[in-house]
């Protein structure tokens, strides 16, 4: 079955942010290894405990994907029948642990998941300041510090965020900042008549 393509426009802003992702993963690994600091084996505290937030352009990627693989509906049904989830539906949680999942999009997840742990900001000193997990700072406390290989919050938002000044960059929960992209991406390939695929 052929699906509507997206626009050239909104095609383009999804590959500059994957290619932005790519540079993250890139910044972060350098960091991790620079450092030894690392995730513990199936470690979710993160996604389990707290309201992730992004913005509704980081689930444009995501969004697309899901259109493209058919199950979009279902995650527009679930997610207007279940307004107050926080937990990120993505996120697998163990049966016996719900702080012990992973991510079910990985190689597609937006930047805050992949920048969380493994950056920082400038203080008002002017010195790189971890942004550490909890996990990090209760078992590699040593290893939690910042370095100059630490990726920085704020040039990679500022770099995402200059990708398309038209969009609303305003966090979210993630959930909802997921909902939001999936009825972007719908509407706009209710517009189009070329194939996807």
């Amino acid at each position: 079955m052929n699906q509507p393509a997206l626009p050239e426009r909104t095609r383009q802003f999804i590959s500059e942010l994957q290619a932005a992702w790519v540079e993250i993963d890139r910044q972060t690994t350098a960091f991790q290894q620079s450092g030894g600091l690392s995730c513990p084996a199936n470690c979710g505290r993160c996604c389990a405990r707290h309201t992730v937030e992004v913005s509704m352009p980081e689930m444009l990627p995501l969004a697309a994907d899901l259109w493209q693989r058919g199950e979009a509906e279902e995650y527009i049904a679930f997610l207007e029948n279940n307004p107050d989830e926080k937990v990120c539906v993505f996120y697998r949680p163990q049966p016996a642990n719900r702080e012990l999942g992973y991510c079910s999009v990985y190689q597609i997840r937006p930047s805050l998941c992949r920048l969380f742990g493994f950056a920082g900001r400038i203080n008002k000193y002017g010195q790189r300041q971890l942004n550490a997990c909890e996990v990090h700072k209760q078992i590699q406390p040593e290893k939690a510090v910042a370095n100059d290989q630490m990726p920085l919050f704020e040039q990679f938002y500022h770099r995402i965020s200059g990708l398309d000044a038209e969009f609303d960059w305003t966090p979210l929960p993630i959930n909802q900042a997921l909902l939001a992209a999936l009825k972007k991406i719908g509407f706009l390939l209710s517009f189009s008549s070329t194939s996807l695929r």
